[in-house]
């Protein structure tokens, strides 16, 4: 299952719950993409695409972000997509409350 939408649509919180109540690997891409501890150092794109692979061998998984051509990636091993189409003023609100 792909969850996909802006920043701040309730893509991580759609995830974290339906990943419980599916009892599926929950995946945010933001850990694939950045090195563990922190937001400022890109992983390799060999390291990225590696952990796509292994990603989509694995059947039970949600998947949560915005990268674009990521998600590209695993479109064709996803039997879910769900796009969150909030409107921004709504996305802003969030991002705001979130500090």
């Amino acid at each position: 299952m792909l969850i996909i939408g802006n920043s701040g649509s309730g893509k991580s919180w759609l995830s974290g719950q339906l990943s419980k109540r599916l009892r599926l690997k929950e995946v945010h891409l933001d850990s694939v993409v950045w090195e563990p501890g922190g937001y400022n150092q890109k992983r390799s794109p060999e390291t990225i695409k590696s952990e796509l692979v292994k990603l989509s061998m694995d059947p039970s998984w949600i998947v949560e972000g915005v990268f674009g051509a990521l998600i590209e990636e695993l479109i064709p091993h996803a039997d879910t997509l769900l796009f969150l189409d909030l409107n921004w003023a709504v996305c802003k609100v969030s991002l705001l409350a979130r500090g």
